[in-house]
């Protein structure tokens, strides 16, 4: 588990994510596990209310982040062609994890109070950015 919540900004997670999936032979080393699996749960609002998400857009995110800031991808994938982040990959990505399992386990370790949402409709949110993020290039 990362240590700490992962900043809902398009230029933190696309710095951040890409690092924890790719591990290097020295993080080995240095004791750092090669991650096999990742749950990405997103919270959805000022409640405790949580979604395990079961897919990641590469396109269509049109939003502000917390910082204020556009992610302008489609000015970039332009000006950078094949060396964009994410050039030559799927526009969506699914898991193949079972996750009705994984809620069914997630609902077993939650105290009562929190909401737990299904994740059948995905949307263009910073946690589905986050899913597909996983697949960009470390910075």
């Amino acid at each position: 588990m990362h240590p700490e919540p992962v900043k809902v900004s398009y230029q933190a997670v696309r710095s951040l994510v890409p690092q924890l999936w790719h591990v290097g032979e020295d993080d080995v080393a240095a004791g750092r596990p090669k991650v096999d699996l990742a749950v990405h749960i997103g919270m959805a609002g000022p409640q405790p209310r949580f979604s395990v998400e079961r897919r990641g857009h590469r396109d269509g995110y049109a939003m502000r982040d917390v910082d204020g800031e556009f992610l302008r991808d489609q000015e970039r994938r332009l000006r950078e062609g094949k060396d964009w982040v994410w050039a030559g990959l799927p526009t969506e990505l699914e898991t193949e994890a079972d996750l009705d399992d994984v809620l069914k386990r997630w609902e077993g370790y939650c105290p009562v109070s929190f909401f737990l949402s299904p994740f059948f409709r995905s949307g263009f949110w910073l946690y589905s950015f986050r899913l597909h993020a996983r697949s960009g290039r470390p910075h």
